[in-house]
């Protein structure tokens, strides 16, 4: 949605989301790597169930 339309009611559920899923989600960390310029990558890591994202695991 873009920023010009979201609220706080709006904010407040997405908030409330990515909560719900941060504590009830059973993640199962991917590590993974993606090509930032032709001759080098970066390493990422996610779950595969929810797809968040983070910084190691």
């Amino acid at each position: 949605m873009p920023i010009c339309y979201s609220n706080n009611e709006f904010i407040n559920i997405q908030t409330m989301m990515a909560n719900y899923i941060k504590k009830h989600c059973k993640h199962s960390i991917i590590k993974d790597s993606i090509d930032i310029h032709p001759d080098k990558s970066k390493t990422i890591f996610y779950c595969e169930y929810c797809l968040t994202t983070f910084d190691r695991p």
